[in-house]
C-alpha cells in the first residue's frame, strides 16, 4: 500500500466584468467587482498496486471555500468629471437576501461552503515518455467521487489516451469526460460544479479557448423577442461553460532537438518537440443539453445551443533544463468567428 495525507490554503483571486450604474448626481459609478476564494482542504489518499502498470485508488477530504468581496467604486458626473473613488467591503448575500436592488443581490458575499470528498478510481499507466510528452504506450483513468455537504453531488472522471509510436513519429489520441451529476443550472451548479473547456488546471483542453483570450467584443447578446430579456449576454463564452464536459484530440508528435537516439537532431540542451494537433469539445449540464453540429460564422457568434467548439494548430512544446515544460501553439478556434489564428502559451507536459 502507498498513503498520504496533505494540508493546503490556497487564496483566488477574480474581478468582474465593470458595471456602470447612474448615480444620484446625474452621472454614473463605474463599479469593480474583486472575488477572493479562499479554499482551504485537508485530504489523506491510499493506493494499491495490482502490477507495475494498474492500481487502484481512494481518497477522503475535507474542504472549505470562504469567500470575499470588494467593490472598487468610481464616482463620475453627468458631465464625465471625476469625483471621488472608493472601497467597499460588499455585503452578506443573507442581509440583501429580501433587497429590491439586483446590483446588491448580484455583488454580495457568499455563504462559505462545506464539502467532504470520499472516492476511487482505477488507474493504469504504461506509458514510454519522451522529453516533453508520452511517446508509447497508454494511460487511463476511471474513477467516482461523492461530494457532501452544503451541496450533494456525484463528480466523474474518464480519461483514456494512447500512443502510436513509429519512429520519429507518434500519433497520440485522447477522449475525456468529467461530469458533475446531480447538480444543475442553478446557483450551486455556477459556483462549485462548473467545468471549463479550457481550464488553468488542466492546460491544453481546447486550445484556442483560453478564458484570457475572449474578448468583449466577440460578444453578441442575445435578446428574447417577446419579453426583451437578455437570454444569454455571450455565447461564444458561455458555451464553454457545464457542469458536463467531453473532449477528444488528436495529435502527431516528433521530436526536432534531443539526443542521439531520439530526435531528429542531436541537441539535448533544449528537447524540443513539434505537434499538429485537432481538438473537439463540449459543455453542457442537465438542463442544457447538447446539440451535436459544427456551427461557425454568424450561427456560431448567436446560438445558445450547446454545440461543440473545435481547434486545429500547430505547437511547439519546449523543456527548459529538466525544470518546466513550455507549449507555444498557433490555433484557430473555429466556434470563435472573430478570432482567427493566434497565438497561445501553457506551462504544463503534453497530454
Amino acid at each position: 500500500y502507498n498513503w498520504g495525507v496533505g494540508i493546503s490554503h490556497v487564496p483566488y483571486l477574480l474581478a468582474s466584468y465593470p458595471q456602470y450604474l447612474r448615480n444620484d448626481v446625474g452621472g454614473v459609478d463605474y463599479v469593480q467587482q474583486r472575488n477572493r476564494v479562499y479554499v482551504s482542504q485537508a485530504s489523506g489518499f491510499a493506493s494499491y498496486p495490482f502490477s507495475r502498470t494498474r492500481r487502484v485508488e481512494a481518497q477522503l477530504g475535507a474542504t472549505r471555500y470562504g469567500f470575499d468581496t470588494e467593490l472598487e467604486i468610481y464616482r463620475f458626473s453627468a458631465t464625465g468629471q471625476f469625483i471621488d473613488r472608493n472601497r467597499e467591503n460588499g455585503q452578506s448575500c443573507d442581509d440583501v437576501s429580501n433587497s429590491t436592488d439586483p446590483l446588491a443581490r448580484s455583488l454580495c458575499e457568499p455563504n462559505a461552503i462545506y464539502l467532504a470528498q470520499t472516492g476511487a478510481a482505477f488507474v493504469g499507466d504504461y506509458a514510454n515518455f519522451g522529453f516533453t510528452s508520452p511517446i508509447q504506450g497508454g494511460r487511463y483513468r476511471f474513477g467516482v467521487t461523492g461530494i457532501y455537504g452544503t451541496y450533494n453531488f456525484a463528480s466523474v472522471l474518464a480519461d483514456y489516451r494512447r500512443y502510436f509510436y513509429a519512429k520519429p513519429f507518434t500519433f497520440a489520441v485522447r477522449g475525456l469526460h468529467r461530469g458533475n451529476y446531480g447538480i444543475g443550472d442553478d446557483e450551486r451548479g455556477t459556483r462549485i460544479g462548473q467545468e471549463y473547456l479550457y481550464s488553468a488546471y488542466y492546460p491544453g483542453f481546447v486550445r484556442g479557448y483560453s478564458i484570457g483570450s475572449i474578448e468583449t467584443e466577440e460578444c453578441a447578446p442575445v435578446i428574447n423577442p417577446q419579453t426583451g430579456v437578455i437570454t444569454d449576454s455571450c455565447p461564444v463564452f458561455n458555451r464553454l461553460l457545464g457542469t458536463r464536459t467531453a473532449l477528444a484530440s488528436a495529435e502527431i508528435r516528433t521530436i526536432l532537438l534531443g539526443n542521439g537516439e531520439i530526435g531528429l537532431l542531436n541537441f539535448p540542451y533544449l528537447p524540443t518537440e513539434l505537434t499538429l494537433f485537432a481538438d473537439a469539445g463540449l459543455a453542457w449540464s442537465q438542463d442544457s443539453s447538447p446539440t451535436l453540429k459544427f456551427a461557425t460564422g454568424d450561427e456560431a457568434r448567436t446560438t445558445t445551443e450547446r454545440i461543440p467548439v473545435t481547434s486545429v494548430g500547430v505547437s511547439t512544446r519546449l523543456n527548459v533544463l529538466g525544470f518546466a515544460i513550455v507549449e507555444i501553439f498557433y490555433a484557430k478556434p473555429f466556434q470563435r468567428p472573430d478570432q482567427g489564428w493566434h497565438w497561445g502559451f501553457a506551462l504544463s507536459p503534453g497530454w
